[in-house]
């Protein structure tokens, strides 16, 4: 019988040595498991944030982008706009040679005085003749009716070296720089 206590007292040994090493694996794969799933979700929360951060930079170009774009299509729009407002402006200047009378005597006026004392001509429409040629006279210059001048008229000295376009259409085109700026003012005021 104490050969059957002992391979019972060795078998119980062994049983409780396998079920203490058992627990002691089960234990330590439970470490390694739990270890492997924390650098699993750090390892994902990097990839997570590296794509976010990717993204919020993504969106962050496509919104410049986008304001960009925007801008230039306001511009574009504006552009536009403003090259309507000439044409209609050149179109109604065209025509007026009736109305014209005033601004076109202080066009010839200041027109005039790149001249200097050099004999010199004013070409203008028949229609504009009897406006500016009170202002041609008291100047000294020649009158010349040359229907293909818009509204206002042409100046130009004898020996031809010197001509000053004094028309509406001119005058209107030098100054729209200006007045495009002021507009554009008025249309930004009204976003």
């Amino acid at each position: 019988m104490a050969l059957e206590q002992l391979l019972t007292s060795l078998t119980n040994d062994a049983d409780t040595a396998i079920a203490h090493l058992l627990r002691a694996a089960r234990a330590e794969v439970e470490v390694m498991r739990a270890a492997a799933a924390t650098e699993r979700r750090q390892r994902q929360d990097a990839a997570v944030a590296q794509t976010r951060r990717a993204l919020e930079a993504g969106l962050e170009e496509d919104i410049v982008e986008a304001s960009r774009e925007a801008s230039r299509a306001v511009l574009r729009v504006r552009e536009a706009l403003l090259a309507r407002i000439l044409a209609r402006a050149r179109a109604c200047l065209a025509t007026r040679h009736e109305d014209a009378g005033a601004a076109a005597m202080a066009l010839v006026r200041e027109a005039a005085s790149y001249l200097g004392e050099a004999p010199a001509t004013l070409r203008c429409a028949a229609a504009m003749l009897s406006a500016l040629e009170p202002v041609a006279r008291e100047l000294g210059l020649e009158c010349v009716t040359d229907d293909t001048v818009g509204p206002g008229s042409i100046l130009a000295t004898a020996d031809g070296r010197l001509s000053v376009d004094a028309t509406l259409e001119q005058h209107l085109l030098r100054t729209w720089p200006d007045e495009a700026i002021r507009i554009g003012a008025r249309l930004e005021a009204l976003r």
